[in-house]
């Protein structure tokens, strides 16, 4: 059944990009086990909803905090249905 999924997404031909904005670092320390599942975790969710376009991941530096560490943001935007506001 998840072959089922992943054929039908990969047969989408979506346009994926990957932008990263302003003066955001180009490497940084994280954890990379966590930031990857979430990341993947966002994307899955974008492609799945999207039927045509394009899915758009955007890493955003938002700032320093006082001790020198980054404040980043990962945005996921896509060109799906969206949530009805009945939810």
């Amino acid at each position: 059944m998840k072959e089922d999924r992943q054929s039908k997404n990969f047969y989408k031909q979506l346009s994926f990009t990957v932008e990263v904005i302003d003066d955001t670092p180009n490497f940084f320390i994280v954890d990379d086990l966590v930031l990857f599942q979430c990341l993947q975790n966002l994307v899955a969710n974008a492609i799945k909803f999207t039927q045509s376009g394009s899915v758009n991941l955007i890493l955003k530096l938002l700032g320093r905090r006082a001790d020198g560490k980054l404040v980043l943001a990962f945005y996921v935007r896509d060109t799906g249905r969206g949530i009805t506001q009945s939810h």
